[in-house]
C-alpha cells in the first residue's frame, strides 16, 4: 500500500535523487516558478534530512538541488542569447549536421569557434540559400539573428541550440573539423 512505496523509495535516496531530477530539468524548462518551488520544497527536505543525520538523503537532494542550478544557469544563458535577436553577428562556425532541403531555402545546425558576440561552442540553427553545408566545414558567415520559433522551441532547446538565424553572407574556409568531417563520411558510406 501507500506506506510500503514511502519506504521503498525512503530507503533508495538515488532514485528520489534521479526522479527529481527529472522533474526539476523537465518543469525547470517551462517554468521560472518551478524552480522557485523546488529551491522551497529542498529547503525543507535539506533541513529535515540534516536533523535526522541521513547523509544518503542529504546527498540526493544536493543531486536535484544541482539539477535545478543547472536549469536556472540554461534559462539566463537563453535570456541572454535572446537580447541579439533582431541583430546581425559575424562568426566562424563549423557546420554539425547536414543541411536539409525546404523549399530551395537550407537549414544548418551550426557551432561557433570564433565570434565577438557569442562564446566558443555556442549553437545556432541557420536558414540559408542555395549552398548545402557538409558537416565537418568551417564557414565564416554574417547572420541575421532570431529567437527559437515557438513550434520548435523543445526540439531546438533539447539540442542546447537557443537561437537561430538567416545567413546573409557566407565564405568557405576551405578547413574541416576532423572529427565531423570524419563521422559525416563514415555516415555517407
Amino acid at each position: 500500500g501507500k506506506n510500503s512505496m514511502f519506504d521503498y523509495l525512503r530507503k533508495r535516496p538515488m532514485l528520489i535523487s534521479a526522479i527529481g531530477c527529472c522533474i526539476v530539468s523537465v518543469c525547470g524548462f517551462y517554468s521560472e516558478i518551478v524552480l522557485f518551488l523546488a529551491a522551497v520544497i529542498f529547503t525543507v527536505f535539506f533541513s529535515a534530512a540534516i536533523i535526522k543525520g541521513n547523509n544518503s538523503m542529504i546527498i540526493a537532494l544536493c543531486l536535484i538541488l544541482l539539477a535545478a542550478l543547472n536549469c536556472f544557469l540554461t534559462i539566463l544563458k537563453i535570456q541572454n542569447l535572446n537580447t541579439f535577436a533582431n541583430s546581425k553577428a559575424s562568426i566562424t562556425a563549423v557546420a554539425c549536421e547536414n543541411t536539409y532541403k525546404s523549399e530551395e531555402i537550407y537549414r544548418s545546425e551550426i557551432e561557433v569557434i570564433n565570434s565577438v558576440s557569442f562564446e566558443k561552442g555556442t549553437r545556432l540553427y541557420v536558414w540559408h540559400r542555395p549552398k548545402n553545408l557538409k558537416s565537418g566545414e568551417i564557414i565564416k558567415a554574417e547572420i541575421k539573428l532570431n529567437k527559437i520559433s515557438e513550434d520548435y522551441k523543445a526540439s531546438n532547446y533539447s539540442d542546447n541550440i537557443f537561437l537561430s538565424g538567416n545567413i546573409i553572407s557566407l565564405e568557405r574556409t576551405g578547413e574541416r573539423d576532423p572529427v565531423l568531417s570524419a563521422v559525416d563520411s563514415v555516415r555517407e558510406y
